[in-house]
């Protein structure tokens, strides 16, 4: 479940630097 934490994380960062 702790993988999950990082992968949202990732996803976010990137839609925001689009």
């Amino acid at each position: 479940m702790n993988l999950i934490l990082p992968q949202i994380d990732l996803f976010t960062v990137g839609l925001w630097k689009l």
